[in-house]
């Protein structure tokens, strides 16, 4: 068996870093990474007069990150989640409003999608081996499969608005916010970013990426997309319009046995990994958004995941499926720029 586990999805650096895609002009900007959320996290930023202690803006944002990670991680077993998936089949559990937030738009997304984003994917991914990076992943017995289908569906989480508790309907039921939570941490880094007075700044968490403002010299930031086939090089890159941009690939976390290429993007109504897709990428005006669709997305497969960017206002996407073949949503057709 040979494992291989993707840092991340969609490439942000400097010009000269040849793993990633150019921020021209960034000779004024000042970058720092960690390892948060079982991934890389890059915060950039053009310091402000108003606001020049890079050192203390730097230490809010990670402090700000590991809070969002504690309570919403799946593999720490004092975080919200873990709570939530101990003690969701015997009793309600309380929760606080960022967590009853991120469950309420993930139940959005949940329909936009016919229920191919689930986050009570949580018993499959763990009968994977894909919930840690400690734990080698395998392919299950059909039968195990089998006996988890009937613990994952969003319409057995019982969301009380009212009480702000949540809890399972249906024993054994886990929660697993691993497609939807790093682009909610980004979402609310870039909001205390412009707390703090930056206005000009990169946010990258895992590949979920957002802007704030131009660079240095007034011009847009500039993305690129991972090819889903050669991890070396980008597939493409464009302009940055201040949306939210995150990609999913059958690349990111995989292993190969028996020939067969094993994915974690898994699909919630059969078990297996999704097989239509190489690689979606998809831009909206939230981070959270965008992560969770391109998750969905992957897992619909080519036409009916076009279908629903064409069809969300403020979305646009690219899709590579299995065969190679892009797709390209109206909006990104003149903007989109190949490599190579």
């Amino acid at each position: 068996m040979r494992i291989r586990l993707g840092k991340i999805l969609l490439l942000l650096c400097f010009i000269g870093i040849p793993s990633g895609c150019g921020l021209l002009g960034a000779s004024t900007t000042i970058k720092e990474t960690r390892y948060a959320m079982g991934t890389r996290a890059t915060i950039t930023i053009v310091p402000s007069q108003k606001n020049p202690n890079t050192k203390t803006i730097f230490q809010l944002l990670f402090e700000r990150l590991e809070e969002i990670e504690k309570k919403m991680g799946r593999t720490d077993p004092d975080s919200l989640v873990a709570k939530m998936n101990r003690l969701g089949s015997k009793e309600p559990v309380p929760v606080d409003p960022e967590m009853m937030f991120v469950l309420n738009k993930s139940f959005y997304i949940f329909n936009l999608t016919n229920g191919k984003f689930d986050v009570t994917i949580g018993p499959l991914i763990r009968l994977w081996g894909f919930d840690t990076a400690e734990k080698r992943p395998r392919v299950p017995r059909r039968r195990e499969i089998m006996s988890r289908l009937h613990q994952v569906n969003f319409r057995n989480l019982e969301l009380d608005q009212k009480n702000q508790t949540v809890s399972f309907k249906t024993p054994g039921m886990g929660i697993d916010l691993g497609g939807v939570a790093k682009g909610y941490a980004v979402d609310q880094l870039l909001k205390l970013l412009l707390e703090m007075g930056i206005q000009r700044a990169i946010v990258e968490i895992g590949g979920d990426v957002k802007t704030l403002g131009l660079k240095p010299d007034n011009l847009l930031w500039v993305v690129g997309i991972q090819h889903p086939r050669d991890r070396g090089k980008l597939l493409a890159i464009l302009d940055s319009d201040g949306r939210a941009i995150a990609t999913s690939g059958d690349y990111e976390k995989n292993f190969v046995e028996e020939a067969i290429l094993y994915h974690h993007i898994l699909n919630p109504k059969t078990g297996y990994p999704a097989r239509k897709c190489q690689s979606v990428t998809v831009l909206a005006n939230s981070a959270l958004h965008a992560d969770a669709l391109s998750t969905g997305i992957f897992v619909m497969g080519t036409e009916m995941g076009m279908k629903l960017i064409e069809e969300l206002p403020g979305v646009d996407g690219v899709i590579v499926d299995i065969s190679g073949k892009i797709w390209i949503s109206t909006g990104l057709k003149n903007r989109l720029r190949y490599v190579g």
